[in-house]
Protein backbone atom coordinates (compact mmCIF):
# COMPACT_ATOMS: atom_id res chain seq x y z
CA UNK A 1 0.00 0.00 0.00
CA UNK A 2 2.84 2.42 0.75
CA UNK A 3 4.31 1.94 -2.74
CA UNK A 4 0.93 2.75 -4.32
CA UNK A 5 0.63 5.86 -2.13
CA UNK A 6 4.15 6.97 -3.06
CA UNK A 7 3.38 6.60 -6.78
CA UNK A 8 0.09 8.46 -6.40
CA UNK A 9 1.78 11.20 -4.36
CA UNK A 10 4.56 11.51 -6.96
CA UNK A 11 2.01 11.86 -9.77
CA UNK A 12 0.12 14.51 -7.82
CA UNK A 13 3.31 16.49 -7.17
CA UNK A 14 4.32 16.20 -10.82
CA UNK A 15 0.89 17.45 -11.90
CA UNK A 16 1.05 20.42 -9.52
CA UNK A 17 4.55 21.33 -10.73
CA UNK A 18 3.44 21.05 -14.37
CA UNK A 19 0.38 23.24 -13.83
CA UNK A 20 2.48 25.75 -11.88
CA UNK A 21 5.05 25.83 -14.68
CA UNK A 22 2.38 26.42 -17.31
CA UNK A 23 0.89 29.26 -15.24
CA UNK A 24 4.30 30.93 -14.82
CA UNK A 25 4.97 30.68 -18.56
CA UNK A 26 1.49 32.03 -19.37
CA UNK A 27 1.84 34.94 -16.94
CA UNK A 28 5.28 35.76 -18.38
CA UNK A 29 4.66 35.37 -22.11
CA UNK A 30 1.41 37.38 -22.20
CA UNK A 31 2.86 40.65 -20.86
CA UNK A 32 6.07 40.09 -22.84
CA UNK A 33 4.08 39.85 -26.08
CA UNK A 34 2.17 43.01 -25.20
CA UNK A 35 5.43 44.89 -24.70
CA UNK A 36 6.98 43.50 -27.88
CA UNK A 37 3.88 44.41 -29.90
CA UNK A 38 3.91 47.91 -28.43
CA UNK A 39 7.57 48.29 -29.38
CA UNK A 40 6.87 47.09 -32.92
CA UNK A 41 3.85 49.35 -33.41
CA UNK A 42 5.04 52.49 -31.59
CA UNK A 43 8.81 52.26 -31.30
CA UNK A 44 9.40 51.08 -34.87
CA UNK A 45 6.42 53.07 -36.24
CA UNK A 46 5.02 49.95 -37.91
CA UNK A 47 1.74 50.94 -39.50
CA UNK A 48 0.08 47.55 -40.00
CA UNK A 49 -1.38 46.38 -36.67
CA UNK A 50 -3.50 43.65 -38.30
CA UNK A 51 -0.34 42.08 -39.72
CA UNK A 52 1.19 41.98 -36.23
CA UNK A 53 -1.95 40.22 -34.98
CA UNK A 54 -1.96 37.73 -37.88
CA UNK A 55 1.71 36.86 -37.34
CA UNK A 56 0.95 36.23 -33.66
CA UNK A 57 -1.93 33.90 -34.53
CA UNK A 58 0.17 32.03 -37.09
CA UNK A 59 2.94 31.66 -34.51
CA UNK A 60 0.47 30.23 -31.99
CA UNK A 61 -0.87 27.80 -34.59
CA UNK A 62 2.62 26.68 -35.57
CA UNK A 63 3.74 26.19 -31.95
CA UNK A 64 0.59 24.19 -31.15
CA UNK A 65 0.97 22.09 -34.29
CA UNK A 66 4.58 21.24 -33.43
CA UNK A 67 3.72 20.36 -29.81
CA UNK A 68 0.71 18.16 -30.64
CA UNK A 69 1.54 16.60 -33.99
CA UNK A 70 5.34 16.61 -34.26
CA UNK A 71 6.55 16.20 -30.67
CA UNK A 72 3.45 14.43 -29.35
CA UNK A 73 3.60 16.23 -26.01
CA UNK A 74 -0.17 15.94 -25.56
CA UNK A 75 -2.75 13.43 -26.69
CA UNK A 76 -5.95 14.59 -28.39
CA UNK A 77 -8.54 12.63 -26.42
CA UNK A 78 -11.58 13.72 -28.47
CA UNK A 79 -9.91 13.56 -31.87
CA UNK A 80 -12.36 10.99 -33.27
CA UNK A 81 -15.40 13.03 -32.16
CA UNK A 82 -14.35 16.47 -33.41
CA UNK A 83 -14.97 16.23 -37.15
CA UNK A 84 -14.65 19.18 -39.52
CA UNK A 85 -18.44 19.48 -39.57
CA UNK A 86 -18.59 19.53 -35.75
CA UNK A 87 -15.74 22.07 -35.60
CA UNK A 88 -17.34 24.44 -38.11
CA UNK A 89 -20.74 24.20 -36.44
CA UNK A 90 -19.53 24.61 -32.84
CA UNK A 91 -16.29 26.51 -32.82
Amino acid sequence: ASLKYASSHRQRVRYIVEVGGVLVIYMTVGPALILVNKHILVGENFRYPILVSVVGQLGSWFFTFVCFRVLGTHKLTMRDKVTWRFYVANM
